[in-house]
């Protein structure tokens, strides 16, 4: 969350908007990323509540935010995340706060059966809530319309993007593995996740050891950490790939482009995503995408033109298309190029954020 939420704070204390910030002591953008926020003038509040359901907790927290309301004086309460949107937007409403807006990433509670029967009651109830919904993917947006209730002021689209500003340097990519000791002599095949079950690490091994078993001359890169991290690693060695596959655990916001920019190609085999703008970084670099056809992977990636979506969650159809690529370096150049344009056209961060603070002036001036 901090790689958005925390862009469109400064956006909007840009645009004149006084900015409080509430999240969960588990969230990323918790604890973690307050000291900083502080030291930029923000006012932060830690809301300890687990992404469990919690009865005993989540009433607390419901209650501090409550609290917090009605202490606060705020014209609008904007939420983010389901867990955290729902008992803000209850708290918040009932607090009296004058606008409750909500952004949904996506609605993967609601498509489990074992818990949409809880879970698509409780999201209903606070989209009824709510003042305005914004989703920032076509899959969301449908997914929202497909509730059954209507927030009072409707559900709209504003997109999300990339601080582009961050990405627009391209080094020679020689250089950026240099910068971060990556071999310079070798194809490198690289992806970037939180190590969960959910964003298919394991599945990423596996088609390394595919496409190892073809190409001797390729070199693979894990970066990120998680409560997988162990496990994953022991895959490593099951799969005898100890000598091919790196982890790095963290790299600052520099070196993140960096690593991008290194990669010959980056792979996700995903099982779901909010929006998975991973995948634009990697190809804002000039950095081939390869990921699952998915919503909404599939709205990032244009299968043929900037990367390749993959119909199956099989390692033999992941390194298929990583070995098409791999073997097709004027092809993987023309896909690198196009990718980058499309990120530059499709995903700037100031564009979704002009939208957002168009509706909260328009939300604002219906109600003066």
């Amino acid at each position: 969350m901090s790689a958005f939420v925390a862009p469109l704070a400064r956006y909007l204390e840009d645009h004149g908007y006084e900015v409080t910030l509430a999240a969960s002591d588990e969230p990323l953008i918790g604890p973690a990323t307050f000291p900083q926020l502080n030291a930029e003038g923000f006012r932060t509040h830690v809301v300890p509540f687990t992404n469990r359901v919690r009865p005993d907790r989540d009433l607390r927290s419901a209650w501090q935010v409550y609290r917090l309301v009605r202490r606060g004086g705020f014209d609008i309460v904007h939420t983010f995340t389901a867990k955290a949107g729902f008992l803000g937007r209850v708290a918040a409403r009932a607090a009296g706060a004058p606008l409750v807006i909500h952004t949904a990433f996506s609605f993967p509670h609601l498509d489990a059966p074992e818990r949409a029967w809880l879970y698509r009651p409780m999201e209903r109830l606070a989209t009824r809530l709510s003042d305005h919904l914004f989703c920032i993917s076509e899959l969301g947006y449908r997914q929202a319309q497909s509730l059954g209730a209507a927030p009072r002021a409707g559900v709209s689209n504003p997109g999300i993007g990339l601080n582009l500003a961050r990405f627009e340097r391209l080094i020679p990519r020689d250089q950026a593995r240099t910068s971060l000791g990556l071999p310079a002599d070798t194809a490198l095949v690289g992806t970037a996740a939180r190590l969960v079950g959910h964003k298919r690490v394991d599945l990423f091994l596996e088609t390394c050891r595919r496409i190892a078993d073809v190409r001797q001359d390729v070199r693979f890169v894990v970066v990120g950490g998680g409560p997988d991290a162990g496990s994953l690693r022991d895959l490593r060695s099951r799969l005898q790939l100890d000598d091919r596959v790196r982890f790095i655990e963290r790299l600052d916001a520099e070196a993140i482009v960096a690593y991008f920019r290194a990669l010959d190609l980056f792979l996700l085999p995903t099982r779901r995503e909010g929006f998975g703008m991973v995948f634009a970084e990697a190809m804002s670099q000039e950095t081939p995408a390869i990921g699952p056809r998915l919503a909404p992977v599939d709205e990032i990636i244009v299968d043929g033109q900037t990367g390749l979506l993959v119909d199956d969650d099989r390692a033999e159809s992941y390194a298929a298309a990583a070995l098409s690529l791999l073997a097709d370096p004027v092809r993987r150049a023309e896909f690198g190029a196009a990718a980058r344009r499309r990120v530059r056209e499709r995903f700037d961060e100031r564009r979704s954020f002009a939208r957002i603070e168009e509706t909260y002036r328009r939300l604002l001036g219906a109600r003066a």
